[in-house]
């Protein structure tokens, strides 16, 4: 009994005593404002409602350990330091609270000057193996350029690595991500709709670096671009601490602003101590890389890592045609090395096996290839190029310009117009146009895919000589993919648009929601590109000629750039209306021109032209504009 009453008394006092540190530590953070510290209400995420007060940007209710605590700072700030000093998680007894809010932890920890020892023993095993196991020397924020086939990349993305240090390969690090947790079920349109409304959970995770550089580089064809970090080896755990604690918790993905990017901006500033930079209504990836780009000796040096797809293209644009087929043979047909080869000279025989080699990775990668047969071909391409002379001089690939110095991604535009659009007179007007994101297939190039552009929400307002303002045109979105096909790649091209437009033919009202989209093929460089497409157009309005017009057709145009100023597209297109009877079926053909001239790296000078022959019209249709662009 003794015993018993001796386990008591100890039992008793050591729960007095953590109760009387517990008071301590509450008294002492609420004397000194703690929870109206900048500190705190970036860990929490605090920023002024709407409608007044405050509150967390955190979306998971678990997060917060007091039960107004997505809107209580205060109450939010004694409910973590009651669930420290318990060592009792309120949403799970087993688990060691400090364990998982790491970042609360380690700021409490410096804030009050808490003696650990007076707190209940923790052990955090999980977190202990995964924070030895990402930390590191180095951080680089890991840029893969956008990808318009797959609308969660169309914007590109941002990640982070972190390198033990100089000597160990970038791949064998660690990848730090911030992603929608989108369902393997979800096509395109489902995953866009959701995460335009907020409808995914997004969540922090760490995963090895080869299988993010395998994903962007090899399965998305994209190029990537690697931000070494200005970082401290303190600001770096800061960050890993950060991201741990919301690996835990999810905050509501928005395509355009609570993005990937923007989190994980806001968390290495938070890694800095520093606030986030307030963005406009849309935030994209690249935006987030240029304001870390723009502070002073943030960066230390950017690295070019070109796709799988980029280094076949570049090898076979620097070989011959013999070496090219002989590689696709050995590949492709699995004909034998040494006979397909054996009537090349070395050199050609040099690039058929390089060309071969990065050919079957990339078919590998794919999952076009099982695991057994790639490596006993890729054994047998590298004992024959053994064999072969070292190259006098490695084939360079020409590193295009880095997208953060490419124009921004915002657009206003002033300019002036004249059409026939009237029945007995032209019409002259005034344009404004501005478009929030992103890049059109006219706009200068540097920093831009060549073939492709994606934009939202352009808004084109005209005041004409009537002293008439009106909408114009407003483009929901616009798409448009040329990407060329080649000896080992044949992906298709395709444009897709959505608005609604107000051309005012004949002062008549004529206007109409459009959709319309093509696919097709397209070929060429990186100056030049034919395209070929099957369009279909589909228009509603209530003042169309039966309400509705449906056409198909073809259309033929190309993209080039004289210089680095100049950059046009041209196109002429001709189809039918579908909605009339078959035997009234009329042909529409239209062209249009568009260029622009590159004054300085966010301003140029834009001239479009549109010529139509309208079914209705007793002459063709014209309209000319001219506009001076800014981009912001």
């Amino acid at each position: 009994m003794r015993f018993f009453a001796v386990c008591a008394l100890l039992l008793f006092a050591l729960i007095a005593r953590a109760e009387n540190y517990e008071r301590i530590l509450i008294d002492k953070a609420v004397s000194t404002d703690l929870h109206n510290s900048v500190e705190w209400r970036r860990i929490v995420g605090y920023e002024k409602a709407f409608f007044g007060g405050e509150k967390s940007v955190m979306d998971d209710p678990i997060f917060f350990l007091a039960i107004d605590g997505k809107t209580n700072p205060k109450k939010e700030l004694i409910a973590t330091i009651e669930n420290f000093v318990r060592g009792e998680y309120e949403h799970n007894r087993s688990i060691d609270p400090r364990c998982i809010y790491t970042s609360r932890y380690e700021f409490l920890k410096t804030a009050l000057d808490i003696d650990e020892k007076l707190l209940k023993p923790k052990s955090c095993e999980e977190f202990d193996h995964w924070f030895n196991a990402t930390r590191g020397e180095k951080m680089f924020l890991v840029f893969p350029a956008e990808y318009i086939n797959n609308p969660a990349s169309m914007f590109g993305h941002t990640f982070v690595r972190i390198d033990k240090n100089e000597s160990v390969n970038a791949l064998t690090s660690y990848a730090i991500n911030y992603a929608a947790a989108a369902s393997d079920d979800d096509n395109a349109v489902i995953y866009t709709f959701k995460g335009l409304l907020g409808f995914y959970p997004a969540y922090f995770s760490a995963l090895p670096y080869a299988e993010k550089a395998k994903e962007y580089n090899d399965f998305e064809r994209r190029n990537m671009w690697e931000y070494e970090l200005d970082f401290t080896r303190e600001e770096i755990d800061r960050f890993l601490l950060r991201a741990w604690e919301l690996n835990h918790f999810y905050r509501d993905y928005f395509f355009f602003y609570e993005n990937c990017s923007f989190v994980l901006y806001e968390s290495l500033r938070f890694a800095k101590n520093q606030a986030a930079e307030d963005f406009l209504i849309f935030v994209p990836p690249i935006d987030t890389v240029r304001e870390i780009t723009r502070e002073n000796n943030m960066i230390l040096s950017v690295k070019f890592r070109p796709s799988q797809t980029m280094i076949i293209e570049n090898l076979a644009a620097n070989s011959n045609a013999k070496s090219i087929s002989a590689a696709k043979d050995i590949v492709d047909e699995r004909a034998e090395i040494a006979k397909t080869i054996e009537n090349l000279t070395e050199d050609e025989k040099i690039d058929a096996l390089e060309i071969a080699m990065e050919y079957s990775l990339y078919l590998f990668n794919k999952d076009k290839i099982e695991t057994e047969e790639y490596k006993k071909l890729y054994f047998d391409l590298l004992r024959s190029r053994s064999k072969l002379k070292k190259r006098e001089k490695a084939v360079e690939i020409k590193t295009p310009k880095r997208p953060d110095l490419g124009h921004k991604i915002s657009r206003a535009a002033i300019g002036a117009s004249v059409n026939n659009f009237a029945e007995k007179a032209k019409i002259k007007s005034g344009d404004f146009r501005v478009r929030p994101s992103y890049h059109n297939l006219s706009d200068p190039l540097d920093g831009y895919l060549f073939s492709s552009g994606v934009s939202a929400f352009d808004f084109w307002l005209k005041y004409d000589q009537n002293n008439s303002l009106y909408l114009r045109e407003f483009t929901l979105l616009n798409i448009e993919s040329f990407s060329p096909i080649d000896e080992f790649f044949k992906p298709i091209s395709w444009r897709l648009k959505l608005g609604y437009e107000n051309p005012k033919i004949f002062d008549k009202k004529n206007d109409f929601y459009y959709a319309k989209g093509g696919a097709g093929v397209a070929c060429g460089g990186e100056k030049f590109l034919l395209y070929a497409l099957l369009d279909l157009d589909f228009n509603l309005g209530e003042n169309l000629e039966g309400k509705e017009d449906f056409y198909a057709g073809g259309a033929i145009g190309a993209v080039f750039s004289a210089g680095e100023k100049i950059r046009a597209v041209i196109e002429a297109k001709e189809d039918y209306d579908l909605s009339e009877k078959a035997a009234k079926k009329t042909a529409r053909r239209a062209a249009k021109f568009e260029a622009t001239y590159k004054i300085a790296n966010d301003f140029d000078a834009r001239l479009e032209a549109n010529l139509v022959d309208q079914k209705f019209a007793e002459r063709n249709l014209y309209e000319a504009r001219f506009f001076v662009d800014m981009f912001f």
